[in-house]
């Protein structure tokens, strides 16, 4: 049986800088909705590109509807940091001059680490926020654009370090935070790459990162996968096309060398792109034990809520399960 991403009540979508990680974070709340999910979609300290694929005003650092039954939130340090003091401390006179304070704000710039749990612990309250009068989670399913990798196994691993240097209720805190994400029944992470050489490698590198660190990685998403659309009979037909033998459209198209140098090069590039895809999926296959659901190079100017629902088209049918088709009768063939 393969997981059901939306029976859980944390996804965390992570990769490396520039992979479309956003983009299926965004896809997978959207699938979400539509299963009559009240979902949080979660950035931290981004540029707000959940904002431009839901095509809505800028999401802020407070939630925010962005479509029917998604909201966002787009987490800074900073405000998430004053938050924890306003709720714990409460008297703005005592908490106020500790944040304004030279020295508080050096730590604080100089300790990653500590940005981060400050984070990671307002996502877990996101997780465990509950209806007063019902006692029902607020949110269905909390949808975590994590960071990019290259810090990506450091964040998620941050809990678990941190709770080895804290003392009292942060380690509590901490211990928490690390137990949900590797909690199965409540959490799954996915990994989105693309069919490159350093995407690839370091996906391998981090999924076997987050396993070790006892962590539910799932699913991999290969995004801008090119297809291979042409055999090599017709690529080499196109490279050597003789618009003198096709009807006028074609040699009105085709008819100069400019334009046939365009057609090789956008052949060889087809060829190369489809090659390359191929490659590193063979290699995905064998190095990363995870189901692959490959999302196409999507051709557009501008990525906005028409391209992103058709991503999570193409995924919501790459995580359908796959039936085995019915053993047609036998029938007897007489000689």
């Amino acid at each position: 049986m393969g997981v059901d991403l939306f029976e859980k009540r944390l996804l965390i979508v992570t990769g490396k800088g520039g992979v479309g990680k956003s983009v299926v974070a965004a896809s997978l709340a959207h699938l979400a909705s539509r299963r009559g999910k009240n979902v949080l979609l979660v950035e931290m300290d981004t540029e707000d590109r959940l904002g431009d694929l839901f095509e809505t005003e800028r999401i802020g650092d407070r939630i925010a509807p962005v479509r029917d039954n998604v909201s966002g939130i787009d987490l800074s340090p900073r405000t998430v940091l004053e938050d924890f003091f306003r709720s714990h401390v409460r008297i703005k006179a005592v908490y106020g001059p500790i944040l304004d304070s030279r020295l508080f704000n050096y730590f604080f710039e100089a300790a990653p680490a500590l940005r981060e749990l400050v984070c990671l612990g307002k996502v877990y309250r996101l997780v465990e926020d509950r209806s007063w009068w019902t006692s029902r989670p607020k949110w269905d399913l909390v949808v975590f654009d994590a960071p990019a990798t290259g810090h990506g196994v450091g964040l998620l691993n941050v809990p678990e370090s941190a709770s080895h240097i804290l003392l009292g209720g942060l380690k509590t805190s901490a211990l928490k935070i690390r137990d949900l994400f590797r909690d199965p029944t409540q959490t799954a992470i996915s990994i989105v790459t693309l069919p490159e050489e350093m995407p690839v490698n370091e996906a391998e590198l981090l999924h076997r990162e987050l396993r070790g660190h006892g962590m539910p990685v799932t699913h991999l998403f290969l995004n801008q996968a090119f297809p291979e659309r042409l055999t090599d009979q017709e690529a080499s037909e196109l490279e050597t096309l003789d618009p003198a033998e096709l009807g006028p459209a074609a040699q009105a198209a085709f008819g100069d060398a400019r334009a046939q140098a365009g057609l090789r090069d956008a052949v060889r590039f087809e060829r190369e792109r489809a090659a390359m895809t191929a490659h590193y999926r063979t290699q995905i296959q064998a190095r990363i034990d995870l189901p692959v659901i490959e999302i196409p190079f999507i051709f557009t100017e501008r990525f906005g809520l028409g391209e992103m629902e058709r991503v999570a088209t193409i995924i919501e049918d790459g995580l359908a399960p796959r039936r085995r088709p019915a053993s047609a009768p036998s029938q007897e063939v007489s000689a």
